[in-house]
């Protein structure tokens, strides 16, 4: 079965240079999402019933995968994808010259 991304952002995260206190973050970054692609984000959220999570509130989670990267001076960081696939709707086969 093929599968189809409905929607698909990127992630970076860089290792902080400076904390401020023992509670600063240990990376910060972002992630993005193309403008073209955020109604198909908004319809899958208000979509999805939810799961619990370890303090069982209900949440949305989405996929995320990150590769470790190394900028061109050396940063290291993470880079990474935020995605969610779904199973592609099975084509009349009549359609096919074959």
């Amino acid at each position: 079965m093929a599968y189809e991304n409905i929607f698909q952002g990127r992630l970076v995260l860089f290792n902080t240079t400076e904390k401020k206190s023992e509670k600063s973050p240990d990376m910060n970054g972002s992630v993005e999402f193309l403008l073209s692609d955020a109604a198909a984000l908004a319809d899958w959220l208000v979509q999805q019933e939810g799961a619990d999570n370890y303090a069982g509130d209900k949440v949305i989670k989405i996929p995320v995968s990150a590769w470790s990267r190394e900028s061109k001076k050396g940063t290291s960081f993470l880079s990474g994808s935020v995605s969610v696939a779904v199973p592609q709707e099975e084509g009349d086969k009549s359609e096919y010259p074959f």
